[in-house]
């Protein structure tokens, strides 16, 4: 598990809940991504790898500058799978070590089971490369919920 280091809190935006579950303390934060100190930041991007559509994804690039696009199309190509994750470095970013991308499916409510196990399985290759890459904190949006249709409810339940 990926255990996050108390001494690393160093949060620039209004802090609105933390708990431990186990050895990971969890902390939610309002305020962008671009500004959490941590050792990851988490992009969800669409599966063409078009960066420009999502406002997150934008404002990662805008703060990360062309490096981290053209790094990203380097490693994976013109497409990244649902289920797989692409690792870059962190460009000109100053609050983070890497940035791990990766896509989810479009929200059907008729696939609501599987849109939840995509967010599962995303977050699961996202805490298993970090924990290999030996990092202790991540931070990540709410999944699903800039492009794809899911619910902020259905993107915290996958967290849990």
């Amino acid at each position: 598990k990926t255990k996050y280091l108390e001494n690393r809190t160093y949060f620039f935006c209004i802090l609105e809940y933390s708990t431990d579950i186990g050895n990971v303390r969890f902390t939610l934060v309002r305020g962008s991504l671009t500004k959490q100190v941590c050792d990851v930041v988490v992009n969800e991007t669409l599966e063409n790898l078009d960066m420009s559509k999502s406002p997150m994804s934008k404002e990662l690039c805008a703060a990360a500058g062309p490096g981290l696009h053209l790094s990203l199309k380097q490693n994976v190509g013109d497409k990244i799978e649902y289920g797989h994750i692409a690792v870059t470095g962190n460009a000109d970013l100053t609050n983070c070590k890497a940035v791990y991308h990766g896509a989810l499916p479009l929200y059907k409510e008729s696939t609501k089971i599987e849109c939840r196990q995509a967010i599962n399985i995303f977050l699961m290759q996202c805490f298993m490369e970090a924990t290999e890459s030996g990092y202790h904190s991540i931070s990540l949006p709410p999944l699903g919920t800039d492009l794809k249709g899911y619910s902020a409810e259905l993107s915290a339940e996958a967290i849990q």
